[in-house]
């Protein structure tokens, strides 16, 4: 059996157990679709306690091939010493969080660095934001083609396709969505093989059998009886102003608060973060705009991107984020 971390959106993994044939079925379908062969080199950005830092070094041990693993930390503070680390591992393909890999792309253009080598940028463990700067990407990973891909700790791959595309199916997943959007699975990847595994996630089926995935259950706010999804506004807003960052939650009082980072287009690229303030107003006719029913929204938080809370797994840190809003109610 593999241990696995789940980081989800909370700064404490879940462990998880997962028989190590399920990651060995993962590879197979993934040569299959993406066309990975023995020569391939691998490497993952993020933490080592996240689950796409564990199955990227499963999957390069089992070719006998090498892994370079690129902590966070290291991104922050890419040095001479990691660029020839880099050249060194030479990686043809890889993986991260697309919040991550962007960090790396941002890094690596500081430096002047083109990361020839690479051929194949895998997008995982995260949703593609509208603020994701592919133009950056396709300039520093010069020869690569770059895909996004849905799954979970729980499920590994689910669905595959192109960024901010639609998602296809991988072979040999079946893919149900019930109820009031829910997701379910069932494929030889997941952590319990036999069964139907829930995701945890919400989505919609669109033309071609291909799906969407709408975000997590878990985010959705509750109110007066009515559930709201809250990431297709959240991306809304990303879109209308240029923000590097959005979430709306509710405090403990039931009132709707907006956390938000200003960025413009020069301070993504590494130059100064601009003063900006966006208005009740200003939010709310955009929540409006996609989501009529949707309760307004009572207060708008303001952070700098680098006072954005994120967990090691380069993911958005909501449990932080809460306190942030119950702090600003008191």
């Amino acid at each position: 059996m593999l241990h696995v971390q789940s980081w989800g959106s909370t700064g404490t993994p879940k462990l998880l157990l997962r028989p190590a044939q399920t990651w060995v079925q993962s590879a197979k379908v993934e040569a299959q679709v993406f066309g990975l062969t023995a020569q391939d080199r691998f490497a993952v950005v993020g933490s080592e306690r996240h689950s796409l830092w564990g199955y990227a070094h499963f999957r390069a041990a089992q070719l006998g091939a090498p892994c370079l693993g690129i902590p966070t930390p290291v991104l922050l503070s890419m040095d001479a010493a990691f660029l020839s680390q880099w050249e060194a591992a030479a990686p043809t393909v890889l993986y991260g969080v697309p919040e991550l890999v962007a960090m790396a792309a941002r890094r690596l253009h500081r430096h002047s660095h083109t990361a020839a080598s690479v051929g194949l940028m895998l997008l995982g463990g995260g949703p593609i934001l509208p603020t994701l700067p592919m133009a950056l990407l396709l300039s520093v990973f010069a020869r690569a083609s770059v895909r996004s891909f849905y799954g979970t700790a729980e499920t590994s791959f689910v669905g595959h396709g192109r960024p901010e595309d639609l998602y296809e199916a991988f072979p040999t997943v079946e893919v149900e969505i019930r109820g009031e959007g829910d997701i379910w699975v069932k494929s030889p990847m997941t952590i319990s093989p036999k069964e139907w595994v829930n995701t945890g996630d919400l989505g919609r089926w669109a033309d071609g059998g291909r799906f969407q995935v709408l975000g997590r259950a878990a985010r959705q706010l509750v109110i007066r009886g009515d559930k709201h999804v809250v990431e297709p506004l959240e991306q809304a807003l990303m879109q209308r102003f240029d923000l590097a960052r959005v979430a709306l939650l509710a405090n403990s009082q039931g009132q709707v608060c907006c956390l938000v980072a200003g960025c413009s287009g020069e301070a993504r690229a590494g130059g100064p973060e601009p003063a900006y303030k966006l208005s009740l107003e200003q939010v709310n006719a955009t929540c409006s705009d996609h989501d009529p029913g949707f309760p307004g929204v009572r207060r708008v938080i303001t952070l700098a991107v680098k006072d954005w809370p994120i967990t090691p797994a380069g993911k958005t840190n909501f449990v932080a984020l809460r306190e942030l809003a119950e702090g600003a109610n008191t």
